[in-house]
């Protein structure tokens, strides 16, 4: 499995721009905001934990259709859990450890 770790504060435009191998993202609580265009062209099936409760995802972040596989795993009640449900992305609640 593929997986990228990310601990910045932010996961600026277009950092995983065609990465299509990864499987899984994790983003650290460090991660404040998922910006622009930040996962266009990825992998179009994979698996993205997202330890902020209150990051901030720009509505335009990941690249979504029909065909994607998204899974988010974030605490329950973040805001991730809100983009996930707005966008029609599977959500999984994050268990802490």
């Amino acid at each position: 499995m593929k997986t990228a770790i990310v601990d910045s504060t932010e996961l600026s435009t277009r950092t995983f721009r065609r990465c299509y191998h990864i499987e899984k993202l994790v983003l650290g609580n460090n991660v404040e905001k998922i910006g622009k265009n930040a996962l266009v062209w990825a992998s179009r099936s994979y698996q993205m934990t997202i330890e902020n409760p209150d990051v901030i995802i720009n509505e335009s972040a990941l690249e979504l259709g029909s065909d994607y596989e998204i899974t988010i795993i974030a605490p329950t009640g973040s805001t991730a859990e809100q983009y996930a449900n707005e966008n029609g992305i599977t959500f999984k609640p994050l268990i802490a450890n």
